[in-house]
């Protein structure tokens, strides 16, 4: 078991008391078949004396020979009925063979539950291992298509297409930022192994992997690792911190694991979002408790530009002027003193000069570059 985790030591376990159950059962059985085998052959030798005596009686006397059947449901007790001698044998000696042949037929079934057993912890490997392969080489499949897709339409494009993978929610693999990190690094590997069997040279391909491959770093899915952060305790199990120093620690927790993202550049595409830490609301930046101007500081402070918020089915007319403003955007002062409800459409046309996709737009107007989307993407 060395160089076992807990889960495989734990299940490994597990099938060690199978095997031992299974094993057992087959030893049990097995001894009960010999006494079963002893009783067989001497009832068999009964049956046969018990048959020549009978023979041999005259008929007048045989009644001497004649004992009452039992009950056939209890075994115990008798029926009224008589019967001769040598034909209760004979029942006996049928219904040994047939718990005989039972317990053969048992015996076969535990050997080959036992053998099944060994079989399956000869090919046990742990989920992490099996699901990093799978994923690193799909996602490396989907890194080339990328790059193919970029070469494409490299004239098109400001900036390379690449597939980033979303940290999700704590009780998926991905979520905590040390399996990301092993997530886009382990299908950066794989990508630039494909690539160097296409004629890329190492770093070509290394750099190119790299490229084509990130991570989606949702800041409110990071968040929902709070409900799992316990206050410290001691030997006793009482609390010795208060609920605000472990919320500080958890937000430096938080931070730390942004960084180590950060450091590794797996980083490509960030969402902004907030709530509570234990569910996904999906609240406007500063309305939850997630360390949005902290992360957001950072990111920027790392050379990231691109920030998508994220809204919820209660506040998309709203979500975008209240996280600037959370952020402290000079954007905000717009609302300031206008005496009217600041709106999307009034944001982009004040601030950037164009207005917000109408509902439905035809005729001259589609495609039109007089509207186009937060991506600044034209509408076509």
């Amino acid at each position: 078991m060395k160089n076992k985790s807990d889960a495989e030591i734990l299940l490994y376990g597990l099938r060690e008391q199978k095997l031992k159950e299974a094993r057992g059962q087959a030893l049990r059985i097995n001894e009960h078949t010999e006494e079963m085998k002893k009783a067989l052959e001497k009832t068999v030798d009964q049956r046969k004396m018990e048959e020549q005596i009978w023979d041999a009686t005259p008929e007048s006397e045989r009644w001497k020979l004649m004992e009452q059947e039992p009950n056939r449901f209890t075994g115990r007790g008798a029926t009224g009925e008589f019967i001769p001698r040598k034909d209760l044998l004979k029942q006996q000696e049928t219904q040994l063979r047939r718990q005989l042949e039972g317990n053969q037929s048992t015996i076969v079934s535990a050997q080959e539950q036992y053998e099944q057993i060994k079989r399956e912890m000869n090919r046990f490997k742990p989920i992490e291992e099996v699901g990093i392969k799978r994923t690193s080489d799909t996602l490396a499949k989907a890194g080339l298509k990328a790059m193919e897709e970029t070469n494409r339409h490299r004239k098109e494009l400001k900036e390379s297409i690449y597939i980033a993978p979303e940290n999700v929610f704590p009780e998926f693999y991905g979520s905590h930022a040390d399996e990301m990190i092993k997530i886009v690094e382990t299908s950066r590997k794989e990508m630039a192994e494909k690539l160097q069997k296409r004629g890329y040279d190492s770093s070509e391909a290394k750099k190119l992997a790299q490229e084509h491959i990130k991570a989606t770093l949702d800041t409110g899915h990071l968040n929902n690792w709070r409900q799992h952060f316990k206050a410290r305790t001691d030997e006793n199990g009482n609390p010795i911190e208060s609920a605000e120093q472990t919320e500080k620690r958890f937000n430096k927790w938080y931070l730390d694991e942004v960084k180590k993202m950060i450091d590794k550049k797996i980083i490509g595409h960030i969402h902004l979002t907030d709530n509570w830490g234990y569910d996904d609301e999906h609240l406007t930046p500063g309305q939850g408790n997630t360390p949005t101007r902290e992360v957001v500081k950072m990111l920027e402070n790392a050379g990231y530009k691109d920030f998508i918020t994220e809204v919820g089915s209660f506040n998309a007319n709203t979500i975008l002027q209240d996280t600037l403003a959370e952020l402290g955007s000079p954007l905000y002062a717009l609302d300031r003193g206008a005496g009217r409800r600041m709106t999307m459409g009034r944001m982009r046309h004040g601030h950037f000069g164009y207005n917000a996709p109408a509902n439905y737009i035809v005729g001259a107007y589609a495609p039109s570059n007089d509207f186009r989307l937060w991506s600044e993407v034209p509408l076509e």
